[in-house]
This record gives structure tokens, sequence and C-alpha cells, in this order.
């Protein structure tokens, strides 16, 4: 899967991130596929000093687009995107002295609410079914390694 989380200082010990994963392949046959689109946008509230390591928790909207098969005799494909908002939490450490790269675990959990159609699991498959479904479960778990990037304006200038 590929993914990226830009993130931004908002003020002080608040920071918001937007996940952004990506999908679009089969997993060594056919009927095995794990095809996504998602975007997680999630305000952080850090319980330390700094908002650039430490512990955070903080509430995450969720929309996801998905085709996915698991080898089975079904293939599941949305008709909307599913919509959700749930909490997540996490620890980022520095690694390395210069602290630019960091180390980060997170962990969320939400509710979501579907609307997919059900296929046969094979080459244009017909669709056997559609349905309307609430979803609660973990919908994040990440180690990821961050590179931060001091973007605000330096002070002073040239004499």
């Amino acid at each position: 899967m590929i993914n990226a989380e830009p993130e931004i200082t908002l003020q002080g010990r608040l920071s918001a991130s937007l996940p952004l994963y990506y999908s679009g392949f089969n997993y060594f046959r056919g009927d095995l596929k794990f095809r996504t689109f998602t975007l997680q946008p999630t305000l952080r509230v850090w319980l330390g000093k700094s908002s650039a390591h430490g512990w955070w928790v903080g509430p995450h909207l969720g929309v996801a687009w998905f085709d996915v098969a698991f080898g089975g005799s079904r293939r599941y494909q949305d008709t909307r995107p599913a919509l959700g908002a749930g909490i997540s939490a996490g620890w980022r450490r520095p690694m390395g002295s210069s602290g630019r790269w960091t180390l980060e675990v997170s962990l969320g959990a939400g509710v979501y609410s579907t609307k997919y159609d059900v296929f046969a699991n094979h080459c244009n498959g017909p669709r056997l079914e559609s349905r309307s479904r609430v979803w609660a479960g973990i919908d994040r778990v990440a180690v990821s390694i961050g590179r931060i990037f001091d973007l605000s304006p330096k002070k002073g200038g040239r004499r």
C-alpha cells in the first residue's frame, strides 16, 4: 500500500494530519485484491510540551473507496464511499541527533456507514446482492518513519 501523511502544527500542542492511503493492486492472483483510496484527516492534541514528539490523541474522519476480495467466492465493491469517524492515539519519538527523522506508532477505532455490492469473485463475475452496513472496529494501525520539515519563515535577514 502506498501512503503519505502530511501534518501541520496549528498552534502550541495542536496539529492536523491528512493520511492518504492507496492500493490498486491484485496480490499474486486475480481473486485476491485490496484496492482502496482512503483519506483520514486527524486533529491531534499533543499531551506533552511539544507537537514534534511524545503522546497524542484526537478525533479523525474517514472516507474510503474500496474493491476487495480475500480469495474466497465473493468480491466487495463500494457503491458510494464508506463514511465514518473515530478516535486515534499515537506516540512519536525523534530518531538520530538532528531530530528531523521520527518513528511513530498509532492506533485508531471508528464507526463507518457503508453501501456496497457483492460480486462473484471471478473475471466479470455477476453482482449477487447489494448491502448497506454500519461497521465499527479498528480503522488505523500504523508504524511510520517520518521527516520533519521546518517551513516557518525565518526571522532576520541579510544586512
